[in-house]
Formats: structure tokens, sequence, C-alpha cells
């Protein structure tokens, strides 16, 4: 199994903007858009690779894997609960990333 496939990776329709996001929350800061879903998900799949690249260039370790965590129900229950963070990382063990992905509930 390849290192990206331990890391998830988020494709979603953004209102504000009007086109697709892409994001792999607890390891890239940001992420890609555009006006086609698969296009994204592509984009963002060698954006994730060229991530895990650069840790392994500069000799980090690469933060946590995120995959594997069943997200789909976990996205179900906690949205219902209006929790804001699903992936429970702690900011601080991942350098320069995001670690909690921030869902639309208050």
């Amino acid at each position: 199994m390849k290192d990206s496939a331990r890391h998830i990776k988020i494709v979603e329709w953004s209102e504000g903007d009007q086109c697709y996001v892409g994001s792999a929350p607890g390891l890239i800061f940001g992420g890609c858009h555009g006006d086609d879903e698969k296009t994204v998900f592509a984009e963002l799949c060698e954006i994730v690779d060229e991530a895990i690249d650069l840790y392994r260039r500069e000799g980090r370790p690469l933060p946590p894997a995120t995959a594997g965590r069943d997200l789909a129900n976990s996205l179900r229950s906690e949205a219902r609960r209006g929790v804001k963070c699903v992936l429970g990382t702690d900011l601080k063990s991942v350098p320069c990333v995001g670690s909690c992905m921030v869902m639309g509930t208050d």
C-alpha cells in the first residue's frame, strides 16, 4: 500500500466558491479546487504524493494516518451531535498542517 493511501482525501462542493474543493486533512494545509469533481480528485492525489515526498526530502516524519477510521460513519454520527473536530489529531504534532476537519455544524 502506498503511503498516500493512509491519508484521507476529500472532494466536496463549496457553495461559497461555486466549485469543488479537495483537501487532505492532517497532511496538507489548503488543497485544490476546480469545476470537475474527478479532475479535482486526481489533482488532490498528486498533491498528496508531492506532500509525502516533501516530508521525506526534509527528513520529517509523516503526520499520523487519517485513513482507516471509518470516516463516513464518523462524519454522520458527529454531524448529528454538532461536533466540530472528527479527526482528533493534535495540531501541535503536525508541523505546518491543519489537523482537524471542520464540519458545517454549529
